[in-house]
């Protein structure tokens, strides 16, 4: 899929609405979000548009008390000016006038406007009413059939950020198997949407590894002794059966040869070695290094890498050891890498581990990648 950039149109003395995405201010992922849509923010002004810089939370479980207003002085740094904050819905009409003779200015949270979360329309036309595009620049909320990233499209010629178009076309090409080969990588907890995801993508996939609870799951349906290993018992026959799936259509896997494994979780708790079973009493933390070694193997000729969740148990700092080491290895690869979910983004982040594409908030590219339309993304979209 190709999206519309903004930078193929005139920008200048242009009144453009940019849609961004924030964590709650303090928020570990606050500097990453910001750096994500400086990029289309600095060619905007660069190209002598004005800017009413809005949009929605992300990384919250009430996104509707957020309030955008302690990241006026670091977006006003990085513009190099004063930013303009307005803070209410009754000020949503001031915000658009305000570009007439500010450069650029933030209106807060757009969530704090009544029907914004379902399908009103009437505070949307009051923001096109003095705006001559607009562009989305929030990847993470492209799920979400908030009103503003629906019909703002429908009132306005409508563009992806730099960024979301790069995300865009960079997951149109993992479906494709581009470039090839291609490895999934597939860790963390929610077993249930890798089977989808899984189904969905096994076709165009070279090699699939696979970790976490997701492993441990499949490795029990294949009738192996997982001791108190954490998994989803009832997806064990699907999980294995997707495994077997896989190999059928010819793609390589690679599963757990070794494990580390504790007797709790807990940053307390004894760690040693196993072999690819786990005995009474003990459960699998993380892989061992004989499966990094393998993994780091079939690696090394990867030419774009997608992985989802970490290999281990990541709430205890002692078994993120695994992730962390194959993070490290995929950033110094020649491949490109996808990442996504929350603790695995968040390790790579913490341990100054780099890459070029990060989806913190994996619902939109779990709903991409299992075939799901996104209604941001449909908004978007070349009609």
């Amino acid at each position: 899929m190709k999206l519309a950039r903004i930078d193929s149109q005139p920008l200048r003395g242009k009144r453009v609405l940019l849609q961004i995405e924030l964590p709650p201010p303090g928020h570990p992922f606050a500097s990453y979000y910001l750096n994500e849509c400086t990029e289309t923010l600095d060619l905007l002004r660069e190209r002598g548009a004005h800017v009413l810089i809005t949009g929605h939370p992300v990384h919250t479980q009430r996104p509707e008390s957020v309030s955008f207003s302690a990241y006026t002085d670091e977006l006003g740094r990085r513009l190099k000016s004063t930013l303009p904050f307005f803070a209410t819905p009754e000020d949503t009409k001031k915000a658009v006038s305000a570009l007439e003779h500010e450069p650029a200015v933030m209106l807060d949270n757009l969530l704090h406007i009544q029907g914004e979360g379902g399908s009103a329309k009437a505070h949307v036309k009051i923001l096109a009413e003095g705006i001559d595009f607009f562009v989305n620049e929030a990847p993470g909320t492209l799920a979400d059939s908030y009103s503003s990233s629906v019909h703002m499209p429908e009132l306005r010629p409508a563009f992806a950020g730099m960024r979301l178009s790069e995300r865009v076309e960079a997951l149109t090409e993992l479906q494709a198997g581009k470039p090839s080969p291609s490895v999934f990588i597939m860790g963390g907890q929610d077993v249930a949407a890798s089977i989808i995801l899984l189904r969905k993508n096994l076709a165009s996939m070279d090699s699939l590894i696979v970790g976490g609870i997701v492993a441990n799951t499949a490795l029990k349906g294949n009738a192996l002794q997982m001791g108190s290993s954490v998994l989803d018992a009832p997806r064990q026959s699907d999980a294995f059966q997707i495994i077997e799936r896989a190999r059928l259509e010819e793609c390589h896997v690679e599963l757990p040869i070794d494990h580390m494994i504790a007797d709790r979780i807990s940053s307390k708790a004894k760690l040693k070695s196993s072999g690819r079973e786990v005995p009474e009493g003990w459960m699998s933390v993380d892989v061992g290094p004989k499966t990094l070694s393998n993994y780091e193997k079939l690696l090394k000729k990867a030419g774009v890498v997608f992985m989802h969740g970490p290999l281990g148990a990541s709430d205890v700092p002692e078994f993120r050891a695994g992730t962390i080491r194959l993070l490290k290895f995929l950033a110094k690869s020649g491949a490109r890498v996808i990442l996504a979910g929350e603790d695995l983004c968040h390790i790579a982040i913490e341990n100054g581990i780099s890459f070029p594409f990060l989806f913190p908030d994996s619902r939109s590219v779990q709903r991409f990648l299992s075939g799901q339309e996104l209604p941001a993304l449909a908004a978007l979209s070349p009609r």
